[in-house]
């Protein structure tokens, strides 16, 4: 086991459980979340709560960022009581949430002009493969980077890969994936409007869908069921559509980067897709 220090910023429905699993694994970390219950729910667990994301920093050699949107990744990295107002000479920042290769680009720079190194390692798996610590995670950076934390990795992860030698590619890869699995999702949430409309039960078509060419991650198990009861049920005051359309709009903004016109990307990602699920279904859909 090594004996680094790690340190976890950002402890959502995802984080909580990566870092649960750091600990029950035996790794010495510390935590900080602007929320306090999953801090002392990890502070239970064996955990040292730190005041701030700078405290952090000054605690630990490496820091791993889970937070949701690349403006919170910028205020615990590069804001005032940030990462790199104290993080030291030879620590490693390691980037898992999904905030888009730009930002991690410009991150990597900064850090680097005080001597620590970064890497992106976004995760995909979904909250269930979170808690089981069975992430697939995607890793950009150079090679004593990525070495220097791989067993990191392993006690969050079973399918680890290390996509490129350069920052940020690794958000890519996790964009590129997101698109296909929301474009199974939008195109099924389509074909089961259809197909209801017609009398046709859906559970019927989803058995079908699974026997032949239209076979997807949505069509499998009850996926699509739970990705629309998600969205439905979020709440008159939460997005249900934010973490889609964020990294929707992440991988728009990738390939315009790169001179693609990718014209699909950019129509599912202008679609309004939850008034589709919300109006489009006969009453057999709602069981």
């Amino acid at each position: 086991m090594s004996k680094e220090k790690v340190g976890f910023i950002g402890l959502g429905i995802m984080g909580k459980s990566m870092a649960g699993n750091l600990i029950r694994r035996g790794f010495d970390i510390v935590v900080y979340n602007r929320s306090r219950e999953p801090l002392e729910a990890l502070q239970n667990l064996g955990a040292k709560v730190a005041a701030s994301s700078k405290e952090v920093g000054e605690l630990c050699n490496i820091i791993i960022v889970m937070v949701f949107s690349a403006e919170q990744a910028e205020e615990v990295i590069l804001g005032k009581e940030g990462l790199l107002e104290g993080v030291r000479n030879g620590s490693l920042i390691v980037i898992m949430s999904t905030v888009g290769p730009s930002f991690c680009n410009r991150a990597a720079k900064m850090a680097a002009e005080k001597g620590v190194g970064l890497i992106d390692a976004p995760v995909a798996g979904g909250p269930g493969r979170a808690v089981e610590g069975t992430l697939t995670v995607l890793i950009g950076g150079e090679d004593q980077f990525v070495k220097r934390c791989w067993h990191i990795f392993e006690a969050m992860g079973k399918h680890i890969f290390h996509v490129s030698n350069v920052v940020g590619v690794g958000q890519i890869v996790k964009l590129a994936n997101n698109l296909i699995t929301n474009s199974g999702y939008i195109a099924t949430t389509e074909a089961i409007a259809l197909v209801t409309k017609a009398g046709v039960n859906f559970e019927r078509f989803l058995e079908i869908a699974r026997t032949s060419s239209g076979i997807n991650w949505a069509v499998l198990g009850n996926h699509w069921k739970t990705w629309r009861k998600q969205k439905l049920e979020s709440g008159p005051d939460a997005n249900p559509w934010a973490v889609v359309q964020k990294d929707l709009g992440l991988a728009v903004d990738a390939s315009r980067e790169f001179g693609l016109n990718l014209k699909h990307l950019e129509f599912i990602y202008n679609m309004d897709t939850l008034e589709l699920i919300r109006n489009d279904f006969k009453g057999d859909v709602e069981k």
